[in-house]
């Protein structure tokens, strides 16, 4: 039998424990919610974005967003209150009592969380059509640029960063300027993250970058803009066009539609579309996914999978080929991807031009591309890593009890007015 005191200690330390996540709770998901005139912090990161922000007072005068804002703002403060008042009723009451406190805890939290994208897209939406945005706010807009790059949302952390460096007290503030920059890589903005590089600091900024991946992302900038220079003429003359194959990934994470070169990649792409419309793609498990680096697919399934009994030439080499950028599809090839390829494909979270043929060697590593993502990349982003680069020796080591994403279902929801046919070479043994 568990005596008074046992009970009053077991208590007061998760009390202890509950008051601690409810700290947490608020900080990580209101940006600072308590206090409308505490004082700003600051974290010295990647960029300058607050821990704790003050908040805004509220108005009742204003354009629809503004009025939005501060309801939704006053709508979280109210719950927020709510949370902190359960958990002081929680140790004031009596032990009888506090059971009832503890199990209004779950819901009030629930509550809490739930709120938080509301507040966050009416932010957005206010200080989107701001003219004059006050320190405060601006403040916030950085805790959710923050936020929504990490989520890969890397179009939103774009529009946010480049309205934010209008108002920020120290507009060449070197840390800020490197989020920017490595934004700018994320969404195929190589001239903006160049202009980076030229900056007093930039340098040493790079070389303080955790992240061994960014820093070769920043790097090889000068080189991505020669590609682009040649890419982005093909995609104006496609985009008038507008007459590629699409496919619609219905992905475990949300829709993610994919548009195919078959001009420069006709037989991978007629392939790929052979295998959709076969529904070998369906509930195709998304491993290895190294996170904001890339996604593959194609080769596991969430049931049982006939393996490939063919593969399809290599188109890498061609000299249309095109090259590996964000959101680019590319086909693994096999022997270490210098050899043709067959089901397996890889979606592109930043550039990677190891993977494009320099035309320099006959048997360097190149892979063919063959379409890229025209809407969802945020989704692709979302996927759940499965693996994970190791900072010393950059190998890829396995996340323990990783849940992996997952296709779905693919659809072909646009093709050409011809029949898709390619050359397969048979596997042996199969």
């Amino acid at each position: 039998m568990i005596s008074p005191f046992e009970m009053k200690t077991t208590r007061c330390l998760a009390v202890v424990l509950g008051l601690v996540f409810v700290g947490l709770t608020l900080q990580n998901v209101f940006w600072g919610f308590d206090d409308p005139d505490s004082e700003v912090m600051r974290d010295r990161g990647d960029v300058p974005l607050p821990v704790e922000v003050a908040l805004v007072q509220e108005s009742t005068e204003g354009p629809p967003s503004k009025l939005r804002y501060h309801k939704e703002l006053e709508k979280g403060r109210q719950l927020a209150k709510e949370l902190r008042e359960i958990s002081l009723r929680f140790f004031d009451s009596s032990l009888a009592e506090s059971y009832e406190w503890k199990a209004k805890w779950p819901e009030a939290t629930k509550k809490l969380k739930d709120h938080k994208p509301v507040l966050q897209e009416a932010a957005i939406d206010w200080f989107l059509e701001c003219e004059s945005p006050d320190v405060k706010l601006v403040e916030i807009a950085s805790a959710i640029s923050n936020e929504v790059y990490i989520a890969g949302d890397m179009e939103m952390a774009w529009t946010l960063l480049q309205k934010i460096r209008q108002f920020i007290p120290q507009k060449d503030d070197i840390l800020l300027l490197r989020r920017i920059a490595l934004v700018a890589v994320k969404t195929n903005r190589y001239e903006q993250a160049v202009e980076f590089l030229s900056k007093p600091g930039a340098k040493d900024s790079i070389e303080e970058l955790e992240s061994q991946v960014d820093k070769n992302l920043l790097i090889m900038c000068p080189l991505m803009i020669e590609k682009w220079n040649a890419e982005k003429p093909v995609r104006d003359k496609e985009l008038e066009a507008d007459d590629l194959p699409r496919v619609k990934l219905e992905m475990s994470t949300g829709d993610v539609v994919v548009e195919l070169f078959e001009n420069e990649a006709p037989e991978a792409v007629a392939s790929f579309i052979t295998l959709v419309e076969s529904g070998f793609y369906d509930d195709s498990v998304f491993l290895p996914v190294v996170s904001s680096v890339v996604a593959q697919t194609g080769y596991y399934n969430r049931t049982k999978k006939d393996p490939m009994d063919y593969t399809i030439k290599n188109e890498s080499r061609l000299p249309s080929a095109r090259d590996h950028f964000v959101g680019s599809l590319s086909m693994v090839g096999n022997k270490g991807g210098r050899g043709d390829a067959s089901s397996i494909f890889a979606i592109m979270m930043v550039p990677n031009p190891d993977l494009d043929w320099d035309r320099t060697e006959e048997d360097e590593v190149s892979q063919t591309v063959f379409g890229r993502v025209v809407s969802g990349m945020d989704r692709v982003f979302a996927l759940p890593a499965t693996v994970e680069i190791d900072p010393e020796t950059l190998e890829e080591k396995p996340i323990r009890n990783s849940n992996p994403g997952y296709i779905v279902k693919a659809t072909v929801i646009r093709k050409r007015d011809h029949q898709y046919t390619f050359e397969k070479t048979r596997i042996e043994n199969k």
